[in-house]
């Protein structure tokens, strides 16, 4: 599978392998998958939301869209876990809760928004108070101040033009809102077979460091790579009948909790595709291109490789 760049291209057989091989491991709980709710935001959200013991389906779904609505838009460059931590502290504190209630939120002024993110929720990425303060009134003026209206019952397409008028969000947030709200059964889309996993850095490099994405010249933007990846998980879940949101934290989690730490005992022990990678490439926080040759060799940034090699006596296959 190729593009219109001509910058990398795509082997979509290997891309449908790891993909099914990250999907089957998630649904069997084995490896880095075994305690895996605990890692994902719409499984992590305030108890009083929640059923006793906690379901699918969310006591209080109109609250849990806007709880989600807040974590999903702090998703950029940024850490997922205390993004978690964050969003919990500020929900159980009486005095800051209202900064998940878009009807309390265009109450207050900036500075009061600004203190919050800031102080409490951790965040202050760009224009993102401001941005925060907008996106909350045009919650109230066009969808009653439910961030779960705005994909109800409408089509993937129209859900995701909805969400990327809001400002700050664009194709990956507004994919990862909808798995949130499908997942957790807080709203519906009129043909979820049309989700579209949020390409991010990890889903973007799980597939290069497994050789399914492949540079013509040694890196590649992931910016370029993120419409192609969407079209070609899209269409690995269509050919193998998986479910979008399952296959997204699928390889997420493997991307934020293994990948990330660049440590090949982890890989062994944990990765359901250690066997198919052939590295852990780097990204260049500079040009945002993953590097995967550095003076024609592959290049390899996990801790205990040689180690690892030497024992083995073979690379993973």
């Amino acid at each position: 599978m190729s593009n219109g760049n001509r910058e990398f291209s795509i082997d979509y057989e290997r891309l449908k392998e790891i993909s099914a091989r990250a999907y089957h491991a998630y649904e069997d709980g084995r490896g880095i998958f075994k305690h895996k709710e605990r890692f994902l935001p719409q499984w992590a959200i305030p108890p009083e939301i929640e059923y006793e013991p906690q379901m699918a389906e969310t006591r209080l779904s109109n609250r849990a869209g806007n709880y989600l609505f807040v974590l999903a838009s702090m998703e950029k460059k940024s850490q997922t876990k205390q993004n978690i931590k964050n969003g919990l502290k500020t929900w159980a504190n009486p005095e800051t809760r209202w900064i998940f209630s878009p009807e309390e939120v265009v109450q207050r002024n900036l500075r009061e928004i600004k203190q919050v993110l800031s102080q409490n929720l951790r965040y202050t990425i760009n224009n993102f108070s401001s941005n925060f303060l907008s996106n909350n009134h045009m919650m109230v003026d066009e969808y009653e101040g439910y961030a779960k209206n705005i994909i109800d019952g409408q089509t993937v397409e129209e859900s995701r033009r909805r969400l990327m008028m809001f400002k700050g969000i664009g194709t990956g947030i507004a994919n990862l809102y909808i798995i949130y709200c499908t997942d957790r059964q807080i709203a519906q889309v009129q043909d979820p077979e049309e989700m579209r996993l949020k390409v991010d850095i990890h889903k973007a490099r799980v597939p290069t460091n497994t050789n399914a994405v492949l540079p013509a010249n040694g890196r590649v933007r992931r910016d370029l790579l993120v419409p192609a990846l969407e079209a070609s998980y899209l269409q690995v879940c269509r050919d193998e009948g998986f479910n979008r949101g399952r296959l997204d934290s699928a390889l997420w989690l493997i991307g934020s909790q293994i990948c990330v730490k660049k440590d090949m005992a982890q890989c062994v022990s944990l990765c359901p595709l250690e066997k198919l990678c052939v590295s852990c490439v780097r990204e260049d926080n500079t040009t945002g291109e993953l590097v995967v040759l550095e003076n024609g060799r592959r290049v390899e940034t996990r801790k205990g490789v040689e180690q690892f090699h030497l024992n083995v006596g073979l690379y993973p296959e």
